[in-house]
């Protein structure tokens, strides 16, 4: 199997495994203000009490209102990809996919991080702003790094 191939297996494990409370439940996890995005991102109306990018990620994620499963697949993916590329800058020496994998199974395990991936909120983008920032800092100028600003720059906005 080429290394490719190798990589999408372990970040699609991951991913499934930041949403497996909501698989579980059947339907993300849903929070009483999610009426309110959802209205923002559809009706391009921004609310008086909050930013209008959340609706419209809504929007963007669930293909128009096709699926919100969308959402949070989406989230799950943001929060992979930063969490093995924070794991590959600071240990790139001693780090595998595997190791990747396990530090998402101890996340996943021992931390809130797969029901706060499940929820329909904004509140997923403030760890990926954290995330995103130190990766910044400790590596921002790479060619690579553009990705980790348009990360930066929404989480900021949301």
């Amino acid at each position: 199997m080429n290394t490719l191939n190798t990589k999408l297996i372990y970040f699609a494990a991951a991913v499934l495994m930041l949403i497996w409370p909501a698989m579980v439940n059947g339907f993300p996890f849903i929070y009483n203000d999610l009426s309110t995005y959802l209205a923002s991102g559809f009706e391009l109306k921004t609310p008086f009490d909050r930013p209008i990018t959340y609706g419209i990620f809504l929007r963007i994620a669930s293909l128009n209102g096709l699926s919100l499963w969308g959402v949070i697949v989406v989230q799950a993916i943001l929060v992979s990809w930063l969490v093995f590329k924070i794991l590959v800058v600071f240990l790139k020496d001693v780090i595998t996919l595997q190791h990747c994998l396990v530090c998402m199974f101890i996340l996943c395990a021992f931390t809130p991080l797969p029901w706060i991936c499940s929820l329909l909120m904004p509140d997923i983008f403030t760890p990926l702003l954290v995330l995103s920032l130190v990766l910044i800092l400790y590596n921002g100028n790479s060619t690579n790094s553009i990705g980790l600003y348009v990360v930066f720059f929404f989480s900021c906005t949301m």
